[in-house]
């Protein structure tokens, strides 16, 4: 859940770029979704970037018999 001030702060940034007044509903539900996306967005690309870190690694080890 986000914080009242949090909400605000998302209103005024809303207003300042699309000129357009949301109320605290709306609000909510526009960071909500935005804030679900950046860590749908950022958590894989971590993932990602873990899992291709792990394979480079196995690749550059010597096989060892």
């Amino acid at each position: 859940m986000l914080s009242k001030r949090r909400i605000e702060e998302f209103k005024d940034i809303y207003l300042m770029h699309y000129g357009v007044v949301l109320t605290d509903a709306e609000a909510t539900e526009y960071a909500t979704s935005l804030l679900s996306l950046y860590k749908a967005v950022y958590c894989n690309s971590e993932k990602m970037n873990m899992r291709n870190d792990h394979e480079e690694k196995l690749q550059s080890e010597p096989n060892q018999k």
